[in-house]
């Protein structure tokens, strides 16, 4: 089976009980399938939990992740920087980040899927 990847919004989503998406995130962290995330997410989830009051938050989840079983998180390295860079390059036309763009080039070499919520070209 395919692992699903999980960006930033799906995990402060998860965070914040009053976010729109968050009964479809609990509900989806609940479905037994292998997930792979990076550590360029987690750098944007400690950024999107900067409040001195967010960080318990943030290092409680960092916690979980790193215990569960079923997530691969992939570390930081020049070359996926690199490769990230070279997509975003390639896809100058779209209004993506680099840290997107890392993450589908992460999609795409462990053939996972990813959010419904762009699209990649």
């Amino acid at each position: 089976m395919n692992p699903v990847f999980a960006d930033t919004f799906f995990y402060l989503a998860l965070l914040d009980e009053r976010d729109p998406a968050h009964h479809r995130a609990l509900a989806a962290a609940k479905i037994n399938r292998p997930v792979v995330t990076t550590e360029f997410i987690v750098l944007e989830i400690a950024d999107g939990c900067a409040r001195a009051e967010d960080h318990a938050d943030f290092l409680a989840l960092l916690e979980g992740m790193r215990k569960n079983s079923r997530l691969d998180i992939i570390p930081l390295s020049s070359e996926l920087m690199q490769d990230g860079v070279d997509f975003y390059a390639r896809h100058s036309d779209k209004n993506w980040s680099l840290t997107d763009c890392i993450s589908f080039v992460v999609m795409r070499k462990q053939g996972s899927t990813g959010p419904n919520r762009r699209s990649q070209s």
